[in-house]
C-alpha cells in the first residue's frame, strides 16, 4: 500500500511537486492535523478518529528494504532484519512470554490465507473461512488413533493434532450458539472476513488473536483507482465493524 497517499502530507509542497498526477488534491484530503490528512476514501473512519478510537502510526519500515515481494512480506510477517531469516511470526514471538489463560483452547483464528505472523512453537492456530463449512468439518473429525510405533516425533504430531481437534470442537460449539451479529457487514470478501471476526467475538471464544487481511495493493498501473477502491472497502468495513462491536457491547 502506498502510505503517502493513505496518510497524506498535504501541507508539504514537495508532495504536490513530486506527485503532480498521483497526488490527492489538497481540498479533498480529510484533515487530521495542520500537516497530515487521510485519503478521502477513508471518510468512514473519521468518526472513529474524532471519537479518539483510532491512532495513526507513521514511518514504519526497515533498513535496506528488500525488493522481492515474497521476501518483503516474509520480513514484515516475522519482523526480521532484511538479512535475517526467522521462522516464527512476529505476533507469536511478541506473545511467547505472555501466559494465556487456561481456558484458551486456541491462540488464534486466521480468516485469510497467511498464518506466518501467528506461527511459532506451541502456538495453536485454526484457519477459518466459512462458519457453516467449518462446523461440518469439525463434526466429521475423528480423534487421531494413538501411535504405537514408539516414534516420539509422530507421537508429538498426533498430540498437537488432537489438541487442534479439541479446539475445533470447542469453536464449533461456541459458533453454533453465538447470537447473530447486530449489524450486517459489507457484501465483499473483506466484509465477509469482518463478519467472521465479529461472529467469533460474539461467540465469546477465548482467543488471543483474530487475523484478517485486505489484499490487492500491489499496483503497477492505475494506482489511484485501485487504491481508492481498496481504501474505501477498508474504511467502510472497519466503520461498520466498529458500529457492530459497540452495539454488541464489545
Amino acid at each position: 500500500n502506498d502510505g503517502m497517499n493513505t496518510v497524506i502530507p498535504y501541507a508539504d509542497p514537495l508532495y504536490r511537486r513530486l506527485r503532480p498526477n498521483l497526488g490527492v488534491e489538497r481540498d479533498q484530503v480529510l484533515q487530521l492535523s495542520p500537516e497530515l490528512g487521510l485519503n478521502p476514501a477513508l471518510k468512514p473512519l473519521m468518526e472513529s478518529w474524532k471519537a479518539g478510537d483510532m491512532g495513526v502510526l507513521l514511518g514504519l519500515g526497515y533498513p535496506n528494504p528488500n525488493r522481492s515481494h515474497f521476501r518483503s512480506i516474509e520480513i514484515w510477517d516475522t519482523a526480521s532484519a532484511s538479512n535475517q531469516y526467522v521462522h516464527e511470526g512476529w505476533i507469536a514471538r511478541v506473545m511467547q512470554d505472555t501466559p494465556r489463560p487456561a481456558s484458551f483452547t486456541l491462540d488464534s483464528v486466521v480468516i485469510d490465507d497467511n498464518t506466518l505472523p501467528v506461527s511459532g512453537p506451541g502456538w495453536r492456530n485454526v484457519v477459518l473461512r466459512d462458519v457453516e463449512n467449518f462446523i461440518q468439518q469439525a463434526d466429521r473429525m475423528k480423534q487421531a488413533a494413538a501411535d504405537r510405533s514408539g516414534n516420539p516425533a509422530l507421537r508429538h504430531l498426533l498430540k498437537v493434532q488432537g489438541e487442534i481437534h479439541k479446539a475445533a470442537f470447542t469453536l464449533r460449539d461456541r459458533m453454533k450458539n453465538a447470537p447473530p451479529p447486530p449489524v450486517e457487514m459489507p457484501s465483499n470478501p473483506f466484509g465477509r472476513q469482518l463478519d467472521l471476526a465479529l461472529r467469533l467475538l460474539m461467540s465469546k471464544t477465548p482467543l488471543a488473536v483474530i487475523k484478517i487481511a485486505l489484499t490487492g495493493f500491489d499496483t503497477h498501473a492505475r494506482q489511484r483507482d485501485t487504491q481508492d477502491r481498496l481504501l474505501g472497502v477498508m474504511g467502510e468495513g472497519l466503520a461498520q465493524f466498529r458500529t457492530a462491536l459497540k452495539q454488541a457491547g464489545l
